[in-house]
């Protein structure tokens, strides 16, 4: 094994336990000798890998948000019911997924979270206005399908119950409601 694949395996085993640890103790509570223990890792190397917690959890969001972008380009249509609909099943996926659960937990405690740094919606409000979902919104909003208000603060929201109902849905053995149930938090 190269120096850069253990170098790359190191970073990402630093990144699992880190998204387990936050998931788990919010941002505030989980701490770099947690993270590392986690790892198996000496404190110093995720210091040297990524710098500080922030810059940690900075580098977590991308690896959360990324799949985003290949979900959005795969509706092929300028309404913004496919695109939430298509963010709900992406979500309702990541839940079922065991590979995928722990990142689902990470984004609900996000989501939750009064520690949460402000990067975390900052990264949210990013994807949001930079992609087809967010230009499908307002043309809802426009046509009056769409409840009058900030387009990216009604994105989040829709994003914030939606995981904390599926969580709830998942942790009870319940189904989750219909798609049309998630629709009506954003419709006017």
């Amino acid at each position: 094994m190269t120096k850069a694949e253990r170098r790359s395996r190191t970073d990402q085993n630093i990144r699992e336990a880190a998204i387990e640890v936050f998931a788990e103790c919010g941002y505030e509570r989980a701490a770099i000798s947690n993270i590392a223990s986690r790892a198996g890792i000496s404190n110093g190397l995720i210091i040297q890998n990524f710098g500080c917690k922030l810059d940690l959890f900075k580098n977590i969001l991308d690896e959360i948000f990324s799949p985003l972008k290949e979900v959005y380009s795969q509706v092929h249509s300028d309404h913004w019911e496919d695109y939430l609909t298509a963010l709900l099943h992406y979500l309702m996926d990541r839940c079922q997924n065991e590979d995928s659960r722990t990142r689902f937990r990470f984004a609900v405690t996000m989501c939750l979270s009064k520690d949460t740094p402000a990067c975390y919606r900052e990264k949210a409000l990013a994807e949001c206005s930079h992609d087809l979902a967010a230009e499908a919104l307002l043309q809802g909003q426009q046509r009056g399908e769409i409840k009058d208000g900030d387009i990216t603060a009604q994105y989040i929201l829709f994003s914030r119950i939606a995981c904390v109902t599926i969580q709830s849905c998942t942790d009870a053995g319940i189904s989750f409601p219909p798609d049309e149930w998630f629709l009506q938090l954003v419709r006017k």
